[in-house]
Protein backbone atom coordinates (compact mmCIF):
# COMPACT_ATOMS: atom_id res chain seq x y z
CA UNK A 1 0.00 0.00 0.00
CA UNK A 2 1.25 3.10 -0.89
CA UNK A 3 0.08 6.62 0.54
CA UNK A 4 -3.38 7.39 1.93
CA UNK A 5 -6.84 6.19 0.92
CA UNK A 6 -8.21 9.97 1.24
CA UNK A 7 -11.68 8.48 1.01
CA UNK A 8 -11.42 7.01 4.42
CA UNK A 9 -11.62 9.30 7.81
CA UNK A 10 -9.34 7.41 9.54
CA UNK A 11 -6.43 7.81 6.48
CA UNK A 12 -7.40 11.51 6.47
CA UNK A 13 -7.03 12.00 10.26
CA UNK A 14 -3.29 9.75 9.84
CA UNK A 15 -2.06 12.08 6.79
CA UNK A 16 -3.08 15.56 8.93
CA UNK A 17 -1.14 13.82 12.31
CA UNK A 18 1.73 13.06 9.53
CA UNK A 19 2.32 16.49 8.12
CA UNK A 20 2.12 18.03 11.68
CA UNK A 21 5.04 15.83 12.73
CA UNK A 22 7.13 16.69 9.74
CA UNK A 23 6.29 19.96 10.33
CA UNK A 24 7.50 20.07 13.87
CA UNK A 25 11.03 18.31 12.69
CA UNK A 26 11.29 21.06 10.28
CA UNK A 27 11.18 23.87 12.64
CA UNK A 28 13.24 22.21 14.95
CA UNK A 29 15.82 22.31 12.31
CA UNK A 30 15.33 25.64 11.81
CA UNK A 31 15.29 26.47 15.00
CA UNK A 32 18.95 24.58 15.72
CA UNK A 33 19.81 26.55 12.83
CA UNK A 34 19.00 30.02 14.03
CA UNK A 35 20.99 28.87 17.06
CA UNK A 36 24.32 28.10 15.81
CA UNK A 37 24.47 31.33 14.06
CA UNK A 38 24.07 32.82 17.34
CA UNK A 39 26.31 31.26 19.24
CA UNK A 40 28.74 31.21 15.79
CA UNK A 41 28.94 35.17 16.25
CA UNK A 42 29.00 35.30 20.66
CA UNK A 43 32.13 32.73 20.28
CA UNK A 44 33.78 34.06 17.60
CA UNK A 45 33.18 37.86 18.48
CA UNK A 46 34.65 37.14 21.86
CA UNK A 47 37.70 35.07 20.59
CA UNK A 48 38.21 38.21 18.13
CA UNK A 49 38.14 40.58 21.04
CA UNK A 50 40.50 38.81 23.05
CA UNK A 51 43.08 38.32 20.19
CA UNK A 52 42.68 42.44 19.60
CA UNK A 53 43.20 42.88 23.41
CA UNK A 54 46.26 40.64 23.30
CA UNK A 55 47.65 40.72 19.90
CA UNK A 56 47.68 36.85 20.04
CA UNK A 57 47.17 35.54 16.42
CA UNK A 58 46.35 32.03 18.14
CA UNK A 59 43.42 33.10 19.57
CA UNK A 60 42.46 34.35 16.13
CA UNK A 61 42.50 31.02 14.28
CA UNK A 62 40.37 30.04 17.52
CA UNK A 63 37.85 31.92 16.51
CA UNK A 64 37.88 31.14 12.81
CA UNK A 65 37.82 27.64 13.22
CA UNK A 66 34.70 28.31 15.92
CA UNK A 67 33.06 29.65 12.48
CA UNK A 68 34.21 26.67 10.60
CA UNK A 69 32.49 24.01 12.71
CA UNK A 70 29.17 25.99 13.69
CA UNK A 71 28.73 26.82 9.51
CA UNK A 72 29.13 23.28 9.00
CA UNK A 73 26.79 22.65 11.73
CA UNK A 74 24.35 25.13 10.41
CA UNK A 75 24.17 23.53 6.76
CA UNK A 76 23.67 20.30 8.17
CA UNK A 77 20.90 21.47 9.96
CA UNK A 78 19.73 23.11 6.91
CA UNK A 79 20.23 20.10 4.51
CA UNK A 80 17.90 18.33 6.74
CA UNK A 81 15.41 20.70 6.94
CA UNK A 82 15.18 20.99 3.04
CA UNK A 83 14.68 17.04 3.24
CA UNK A 84 11.53 16.86 5.38
CA UNK A 85 10.25 19.87 3.70
CA UNK A 86 10.44 17.51 0.49
CA UNK A 87 9.32 14.85 2.37
CA UNK A 88 6.16 16.85 3.57
CA UNK A 89 5.38 17.97 -0.41
CA UNK A 90 5.47 14.01 -0.41
CA UNK A 91 2.91 13.48 1.57
CA UNK A 92 0.34 16.34 0.27
CA UNK A 93 1.42 14.23 -3.17
CA UNK A 94 0.10 11.29 -1.25
CA UNK A 95 3.09 9.70 -2.52
CA UNK A 96 4.70 8.15 1.05
CA UNK A 97 3.70 5.34 3.37
CA UNK A 98 1.26 5.94 6.29
CA UNK A 99 3.21 7.77 9.30
CA UNK A 100 6.26 7.47 7.63
CA UNK A 101 9.72 9.57 8.39
CA UNK A 102 11.91 8.09 6.07
CA UNK A 103 13.77 10.54 4.04
CA UNK A 104 16.22 8.19 2.13
CA UNK A 105 14.11 8.65 -1.09
CA UNK A 106 14.32 11.92 -1.13
CA UNK A 107 18.21 12.75 -1.57
CA UNK A 108 17.88 12.82 -5.16
CA UNK A 109 17.93 16.69 -5.68
CA UNK A 110 19.28 18.07 -3.34
CA UNK A 111 23.06 17.33 -2.09
CA UNK A 112 24.90 18.29 1.30
CA UNK A 113 27.20 20.24 0.05
CA UNK A 114 24.49 22.19 -1.88
CA UNK A 115 22.98 23.59 1.25
CA UNK A 116 26.84 24.32 3.00
CA UNK A 117 27.02 26.37 0.04
CA UNK A 118 23.78 27.77 0.32
CA UNK A 119 23.93 32.11 0.67
CA UNK A 120 22.00 31.53 4.15
CA UNK A 121 25.18 29.65 5.08
CA UNK A 122 28.21 30.50 3.11
CA UNK A 123 26.54 34.22 2.94
CA UNK A 124 26.25 34.69 6.73
CA UNK A 125 29.56 33.08 7.59
CA UNK A 126 32.23 34.09 4.74
CA UNK A 127 32.61 37.06 5.66
CA UNK A 128 33.00 36.58 9.12
CA UNK A 129 35.57 34.42 8.17
CA UNK A 130 36.99 36.79 6.03
CA UNK A 131 37.38 39.17 8.69
CA UNK A 132 39.14 36.55 11.09
CA UNK A 133 41.81 35.95 8.69
CA UNK A 134 42.18 39.88 7.47
CA UNK A 135 42.08 40.61 11.80
CA UNK A 136 44.93 37.24 11.91
CA UNK A 137 47.39 38.47 9.41
CA UNK A 138 47.66 41.65 11.04
CA UNK A 139 47.92 40.46 14.17
CA UNK A 140 50.85 38.15 12.81
CA UNK A 141 52.60 40.95 11.16
CA UNK A 142 52.25 43.42 14.39
CA UNK A 143 53.98 40.46 16.65
CA UNK A 144 56.73 40.20 13.92
CA UNK A 145 57.32 43.82 14.03
CA UNK A 146 57.66 43.51 17.58
CA UNK A 147 60.16 40.69 17.48
CA UNK A 148 62.73 42.21 14.97
CA UNK A 149 62.90 45.73 16.95
CA UNK A 150 66.09 46.40 18.57
CA UNK A 151 65.97 44.93 22.72
CA UNK A 152 67.42 48.22 23.73
CA UNK A 153 63.98 49.80 22.58
CA UNK A 154 61.41 49.81 24.89
CA UNK A 155 58.62 51.73 23.55
CA UNK A 156 56.34 50.99 26.48
CA UNK A 157 58.34 51.51 29.39
CA UNK A 158 57.98 54.45 31.92
CA UNK A 159 59.73 57.63 31.84
CA UNK A 160 62.64 57.82 34.42
CA UNK A 161 61.16 59.87 37.25
CA UNK A 162 63.12 63.30 37.73
CA UNK A 163 64.55 63.56 41.18
CA UNK A 164 62.96 65.75 43.80
CA UNK A 165 64.02 69.47 44.44
CA UNK A 166 65.79 69.69 47.62
CA UNK A 167 63.98 71.38 50.14
CA UNK A 168 65.24 74.84 51.07
CA UNK A 169 65.92 76.36 54.53
CA UNK A 170 65.21 79.26 55.57
CA UNK A 171 66.47 80.81 58.91
CA UNK A 172 63.29 82.60 61.23
CA UNK A 173 64.11 85.55 63.16
CA UNK A 174 63.62 84.43 66.92
CA UNK A 175 60.99 86.50 68.29
CA UNK A 176 62.08 86.78 71.89
CA UNK A 177 64.16 89.74 72.32
CA UNK A 178 67.20 89.73 73.96
CA UNK A 179 67.19 91.21 77.31
CA UNK A 180 68.77 94.93 76.69
CA UNK A 181 71.64 96.26 79.30
CA UNK A 182 70.32 99.44 79.53
CA UNK A 183 67.14 98.17 81.37
CA UNK A 184 68.78 96.31 83.83
CA UNK A 185 71.54 98.69 84.73
CA UNK A 186 68.67 101.79 84.96
CA UNK A 187 66.67 99.26 87.53
CA UNK A 188 67.18 100.81 91.46
CA UNK A 189 68.63 98.74 93.40
CA UNK A 190 68.07 97.82 96.87
CA UNK A 191 69.39 99.61 100.19
CA UNK A 192 71.50 97.14 102.30
CA UNK A 193 70.30 96.00 105.44
CA UNK A 194 71.66 97.51 108.91
CA UNK A 195 73.68 95.65 111.07
CA UNK A 196 71.70 93.95 113.74
CA UNK A 197 72.64 95.42 117.08
CA UNK A 198 73.64 99.07 115.92
CA UNK A 199 70.07 100.53 115.57
CA UNK A 200 69.47 103.51 118.16
CA UNK A 201 66.85 103.65 120.39
CA UNK A 202 65.49 107.20 121.35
Amino acid sequence: MSGYNLADTQDREDRRKHLELVSKVVDRMASGSAAAKGWSITVAGAAFGVAVVQSSWFIFLLGVAALAVFGYLDGSYLHTEKKYRDLYAAILRNEIEPLSMDTKGLDGRRLKRDSHRSWSVLGFYGPLAVAGVILTVVAISRADAEHDQPPSHFPNAPAPASPAPEPKTTTMPSSTPAPSTSSASSSPRPAPAAPPGNSLVP
